[in-house]
């Protein structure tokens, strides 16, 4: 089990912030996947270093909103 799948997994069902976190996880999987598969065409491992950076932001700012009582950044 990946950590964010541990980190879902610590929430009961009926905890307010199940279903956001799960969501949230798996947005953040579904970016980092892309950057991969896109840097197999492209292979600058800095540029996708660069592009996974940007998207954390983004994941972070989303995190804050949806979260915000358990966001601690």
């Amino acid at each position: 089990m990946g950590d964010g799948a541990a980190a879902i997994a610590q929430l009961p069902p009926e905890h307010p912030a199940q279903k956001q976190l799960r969501n949230i996880v798996y947005t953040a999987m579904d970016a980092l996947r892309g950057i991969l598969v896109a840097s197999l065409v492209d292979r600058d491992s800095e540029r996708a270093r660069r592009r996974w950076e940007r998207a954390c932001v983004h994941l972070r700012e989303i995190a804050g909103v949806a979260l915000p009582a358990t966001s601690s950044r």
